[in-house]
This record gives C-alpha cells, sequence and structure tokens, in this order.
C-alpha cells in the first residue's frame, strides 16, 4: 500500500501523504499535531482545550479524507488548510464558551442568585457543569420544555403547540424546572461557601 503519492511538475518532485490510506494518514498525523498544537495555543492558554480542537480537527480530515486528498495538494495548502480549521474551531470554542456564560448568567438572574455569590464562591465553569447537570436530571418532558425556552428562547405559545400541550402544562414545566434549579443551585452554593 503506498504511503505516499509522487509526481513530477516543473522538474520537482512533490511528495503528498496518502490521507485515504490508515499509514498514510498515520504519517500525516505525525507530521502535522504538534504543528496544530502551537497554532492553537497561540489562540488559547487551556492545553486541554487545545489538545481537545487538534483531536477534532484530525477527526474531521479522517472523515473527510477521500473529498480532502484530491482538494488539498500540498504542503503549503494543508498549513493554510489547518490553520484556517484551527481559527474556525478556537472561533467556535469561544462562541460556545460566551453563549454558556449568558445562558448561566441568565438562569442566576432568573433564580434571583447574586451574582456575587457566584463570582466569589465558584467558579463560572463550575456553576455552568452543575446547571447542565442538574437540567439533565429533570424529567425528559420538563427537560425539553426547558431547553426550549431558555437555550431555543421559543415562546410558551411556540413550545405548546410544537409538543402539542397546553399554555398551562408549558408554565407548569418552567415553573417546576426553575423551583428545582433555584432550591439546587443556591444549595450547591452555599455548600462552597461554607467549603470556603
Amino acid at each position: 500500500m503506498k504511503i505516499f503519492r509522487q509526481k513530477n511538475e516543473a522538474s520537482k518532485t512533490e511528495i503528498r501523504f496518502n490521507i485515504k490510506a490508515e499509514d498514510g494518514f498515520s504519517h500525516f498525523y505525525q507530521r502535522y499535531v504538534t504543528y496544530v498544537l502551537a497554532v492553537c495555543q497561540e489562540y488559547l492558554s487551556d492545553p486541554n482545550t487545545c489538545e481537545d480542537i487538534t483531536s477534532k480537527i484530525f477527526m474531521s480530515i479522517w472523515e473527510r479524507r477521500e473529498h480532502l486528498y484530491e482538494s488539498v495538494p500540498d504542503h503549503l495548502s494543508w498549513k493554510r488548510y489547518l490553520v484556517r480549521a484551527i481559527k474556525n474551531k478556537v472561533y467556535d470554542h469561544i462562541w460556545a464558551q460566551e453563549q454558556s456564560e449568558k445562558y448561566v448568567s441568565a438562569i442566576a438572574t432568573e433564580l434571583n442568585i447574586s451574582e456575587n455569590s457566584v463570582e466569589k464562591e465558584v467558579h463560572f465553569g463550575e456553576l455552568a457543569k452543575q446547571v447542565d447537570q442538574l437540567v439533565e436530571n429533570l424529567p425528559t418532558r420538563r427537560q425539553e420544555v426547558f431547553r426550549m425556552s431558555r437555550e431555543q428562547g421559543l415562546s410558551y405559545n411556540e413550545i405548546a403547540s410544537k409538543l402539542s400541550i397546553s399554555n398551562n402544562a408549558v408554565n407548569q414545566h418552567i415553573t417546576k424546572a426553575l423551583n428545582y434549579l433555584r432550591k439546587n443551585l443556591t444549595d450547591y452554593i452555599n455548600s462552597h461557601q461554607s467549603i470556603g
């Protein structure tokens, strides 16, 4: 099985990774993985996030290897492709983080949990994880209604129409979800206060 494909152009030999083959992809990965990590770390300081983004980029390349083998012909093209992929993933990550922070801030405000106690007692990322976990623990229909309302921004009428339930049922699901979150998030923040 050929790992590289060679072709002569203007009396120069261009070596090209055959990323369609496992061996070729493995060589390609070994050549560029350090480069991708290094570029990613120019934008983000968290090494775990950079490793995660790097893995996603190479996974995407592997899944699209048939097309990319033909459309990205050489080393310079690959470097340009990888830089663009890194920037896209970094922007996606930053955007998702901002949305998560807005979401948790909105929940904290709605539940009358003061921002001071959130910032002082609990790292924002920890609180976001706790909110996600609590929402996951809601009964299936309540979780669905809550996410449609708070994450998708749908009105009670829109949710009722999509789920074929009454507005009153939507209201009850949201009220119960918020009561559950209020109790558990307050307990969570208070427990961190006592530890501190």
